[in-house]
């Protein structure tokens, strides 16, 4: 996770996006997207339930820690679409990774909302979603339906806040 120290200000996600493609890990990987798909939906059941471990997660950092998520991002992928004329792949792949990562970013901001309903709390999140096509394939030059699948993938960054500490004063 990408700790923000204290500060009224949140910076900009997409300010951060190039240090998070760059160098960070991403705080959950959800691949095996069948070709084309965009929709948690249409993936299997471990991999929809690996969105709903993460709500949970975001949802209990409010309540058990000082390092509360303050900020998710969700960044989309996609394998090369070679059923589409050279000319048009590169926007074909930005698209479809931006609605990856736009579907995966709507699933999980709800589930967190209702999670957070049921814990009888209310928290504005920054939750912003962005596609790279085929940028950053897992696996450069797949060759089956197994490697296209791990290209085929959104990568949720969860931005933490460090909380300073608390004092009590004694009177």
């Amino acid at each position: 996770m990408l700790l923000l120290p204290f500060s009224p200000n949140i910076p900009s996600a997409s300010a951060l996006l190039p240090q998070m493609v760059g160098w960070q890990m991403a705080d959950a990987v959800i691949d095996g997207y069948p070709e084309y798909a965009t929709e948690p939906r249409e993936l299997e059941a471990q991999q929809r339930s690996a969105l709903f471990r993460l709500a949970q997660a975001i949802v209990d950092s409010h309540s058990t820690g000082r390092r509360p998520v303050q900020a998710i991002v969700v960044i989309g992928h996609a394998d090369k679409a070679l059923r589409k004329a050279p000319n048009e792949r590169a926007a074909f792949e930005l698209k479809i990774s931006g609605d990856r990562a736009e579907s995966a970013r709507k699933l999980l901001l709800s589930e967190v909302r209702r999670l957070a309903f049921e814990a009888h709390y209310s928290k504005v999140m920054l939750c912003v979603a962005t596609g790279l096509g085929n940028l950053r394939p897992v696996i450069a030059n797949a060759a089956n339906e197994a490697q296209m699948r791990k290209n085929r993938r959104v990568e949720v960054f969860l931005l933490e806040r460090q909380l300073p500490p608390v004092r009590c004063a004694v009177r």
